[in-house]
């Protein structure tokens, strides 16, 4: 586990692998702050991180990241059909990303909740828990769905969940 501080953020990447992966997150992550930084500073609009959603967040991390890596490309909140309760239902992953010959997809979640700074806010392994049961098993339906057409086509395949917290 890793937590990298920035100059207006500070985020926690939890998996140890791969390490073409830990420096897209790296990067990707950082574009957001920079995309947001950016956004709040020609809106004169702190605001948006309470009015917001997970969407609007989704929306910052992909154009800082496409805007600043040309090997990037992208689509978001694109439809799918996906089998959930053995049935076929619509399905809208938050992102899909191709970086290289690697695919990405990436479940958003923006948790607006204002909380004091303190240490013991920060119960990791209960995260982890929750982001387990939630998010990634979201993700992993999607996942499911496409991974007969595109495991041929890329090298690499990544879930990831990226959870937005907004702590004052």
């Amino acid at each position: 586990m890793e937590s990298i501080n920035l100059n207006n953020g500070e985020f926690l990447i939890t998996d140890d692998g791969d390490e073409e992966m830990k420096v897209f997150l790296k990067e990707t992550v950082s574009y957001f702050f920079m995309e947001l930084s950016q956004y709040i500073n020609d809106n004169d609009d702190l605001g948006i991180v309470h009015y917001g959603t997970e969407r609007t967040m989704a929306s910052l991390f992909v154009s800082g990241a496409l805007r600043r890596d040309r090997k990037l490309t992208g689509v978001q909140e694109y439809g799918i059909i996906c089998t959930r309760n053995n049935r076929e239902v619509k399905g809208r992953p938050d992102v899909f990303m191709k970086c290289t010959n690697n695919a990405i997809w990436i479940e958003c979640k923006y948790f607006r909740d204002i909380v004091p700074l303190q240490d013991e806010h920060w119960d990791i392994p209960a995260w982890l828990e929750w982001d387990k049961k939630n998010a990634f098993a979201q993700l992993e339906i999607y996942y499911n769905s496409e991974k007969s057409q595109v495991n041929k086509l890329y090298k690499k395949r990544f879930l990831v969940t990226l959870n937005f917290k907004l702590i004052e």
